[in-house]
């Protein structure tokens, strides 16, 4: 189990004192499985990220399974339609490692706006723009570049940096192969964005929002530093200044808001 799935997975549980609890971007509901059994906890995804690998779905599905978890704890959607949830309906909204792959921020933060209970909060753990190495690839620097970044990989990975040797060994990955890969991935599926940007998405969706270096939510004036090396932690609340904001969804979404019933 990774180290920061105990530390989320302790503070939603005493955040959410057996109320609902939500986790955006599930993956192969690594986290769901684990955590479960000690919260009401349900996971997503979106159909065109996760979703769209053909054996994610029944891999998913055997593993929910094998982990004695129904089925409908997780739950696939458009990434232009609402979440799967009702108003109002989370005390905890949750995503780990997911934020920097939303391209559609304003939506998602909405439809966060949405589903959280009047008291509820959100807790999101994820690297933002200012970390100086890309996280996936490992390679410094790699997400800055947009034109020339294969060049950029290729010369760094000749040069025994990133993950270019551990794909080599395990995975039999030609050094073309591996550029091409991450290239593809950082252009398609990463969208970092500064940590002022999500601060001040956040206010104009009505979300007071705050950064934190650590799991124990305290020292927010460190955040800024320590986003350089590592993944940090934003909450989110309802702000009691703003009345209701309306979900940033067109006419033909309006159509798949879900039923009634959580």
């Amino acid at each position: 189990m990774k180290p920061y799935y105990v530390h989320i997975a302790n503070w939603a549980e005493n955040t959410a004192k057996g109320r609902p609890v939500v986790e955006i971007g599930s993956g192969d509901a690594d986290f769901l499985v684990t955590a479960v059994k000690r919260m009401d906890l349900w996971g997503c995804d979106i159909l065109e990220h996760a979703g769209s690998d053909s054996e994610r779905g029944p891999k998913v599905q055997k593993k929910l399974a094998n982990a004695g978890v129904e089925e409908d704890r997780y739950r696939w959607y458009k990434e232009s339609a609402p979440l799967p949830f009702e108003d109002n309906s989370a005390a905890v909204v949750l995503s780990i490692q997911t934020l920097e792959h939303v391209y559609p921020i304003e939506h998602l933060f909405a439809e966060i706006y949405r589903i959280l209970d009047h008291d509820g909060i959100a807790l999101h753990y994820f690297p933002t723009a200012e970390i100086l190495i890309e996280p996936h690839c490992q390679i410094p620097l790699a997400h800055k570049f947009d034109k020339g970044r294969k060049d950029f990989i290729r010369r760094a990975s000749q040069l025994g940096l990133g993950k270019y040797p551990q794909y080599k060994r395990e995975r039999s990955y030609s050094l073309e192969k591996f550029v091409e890969e991450f290239d593809h991935y950082l252009q398609q599926f990463c969208h970092f964005r500064t940590l002022s940007d999500y601060l001040e998405l956040s206010a104009d969706l009505g979300l007071e929002a705050k950064f934190y270096p650590t799991h124990k939510l305290a020292l927010s004036s460190l955040a800024p530093f320590m986003a350089r090396f590592t993944s940090v932690y934003l909450t989110q609340r309802k702000s009691k200044t703003i009345g209701a904001m309306m979900p940033l969804l067109s006419p033909e979404d309006q159509n798949l808001m879900p039923e009634p019933g959580f």
